[in-house]
């Protein structure tokens, strides 16, 4: 009897059915032991003979209930924690597409160029193809060098003197030479602990020139770089005729993201004949 209790209460899945039966069987232990030789106080032990055992099926049951719970929730936990590592693998994969994006895409739009120069010159002065070939050369050199840098670091910091502490004056110097005409105005100079910043603003003006060379070729580029205390402004301006619209690619989301993880602001526009970028970053850590 006590063993049937038992499974009554362990394997019973209607705890309303459990306290039924129970409850009748109690009331029928009382009646039997009332009718009985025996005296009435040991009715008590015919109703714990039905209860105890009962009762401690039901907190097997329960436990039994406790550790599936448990185990679902591990195994929900197992998910998430996979799914969280997919989407991280996804984000550093994205991340290390837009940072070769940006350095192959800048360099490779100068080695057109200058390849374009040295046919030119091997057409009509061979002589003088001499200098861009040399261009091609060390833009090519640089190209794998930061490749390497960004595959190997993905956040440099320059202390394995790669060229991606290249500042913004280096890089429109290089742009010019290569055939991408523009004007750099900088104000202000960064702090050493906003390098993170100083790094960010270099690669925009980068994809600036990148966007300049490659979609309104041998037009002016205007660059303004103002630092304050607070933020970093950067500015980029340049004839676009024949554009009518204006769709973000690559280029340019890998801006606006690069501005928005620094918790900085991103525009851009075309209009009257020009396309004009603003980006603004705070230096300050206020977003």
């Amino acid at each position: 009897m006590l063993l049937q209790f038992f499974a009554l209460g362990a394997y019973s899945q209607s705890p309303r059915a459990t306290a039924l039966v129970a409850a009748g069987a109690s009331v029928a232990a009382v009646i039997g032991t009332l009718l009985g030789p025996e005296s009435p106080v040991a009715a008590i032990g015919g109703v714990l003979a039905v209860v105890a055992p009962a009762v401690a099926g039901a907190l097997v049951l329960h436990q039994r209930r406790q550790t599936r719970a448990l185990a679902e929730l591990a195994a929900q936990l197992q998910d998430e924690q996979e799914r969280a590592e997919a989407a991280a693998v996804g984000a550093e994969r994205a991340r290390i597409a837009q940072e070769l994006h940006d350095v192959v895409g800048h360099e490779v739009t100068l080695i057109a160029i200058q390849a374009e120069a040295a046919a030119a010159a091997l057409r009509r002065s061979p002589e003088r193809a001499a200098e861009p070939v040399e261009a091609i050369r060390a833009t090519a050199h640089r190209t794998l060098s930061e490749i390497r840098s960004v595959l190997g670091v993905l956040a440099p910091t320059g202390d394995d003197g790669q060229p991606a502490t290249e500042g913004p004056a280096a890089v429109a110097a290089r742009a010019r030479t290569a055939g991408i005409p523009n004007e750099l105005e900088v104000c202000g100079t960064p702090q050493p602990e906003q390098a993170p910043v100083s790094l960010a603003v270099t690669r925009i003006l980068r994809e600036c020139l990148t966007n300049a060379g490659r979609h309104a070729p041998g037009q002016p580029v205007s660059l303004r770089v103002e630092w304050t205390d607070r933020h970093v402004v950067v500015c980029a301006s340049n004839p676009a005729e024949g554009r009518t619209g204006l769709t973000p690619g690559r280029g340019l989301t890998g801006i606006r993201h690069r501005a928005e993880l620094l918790g900085g602001s991103y525009s851009a526009a075309l209009a009257d004949g020009r396309f004009a970028l603003s980006v603004r970053i705070p230096v300050d850590g206020a977003a």
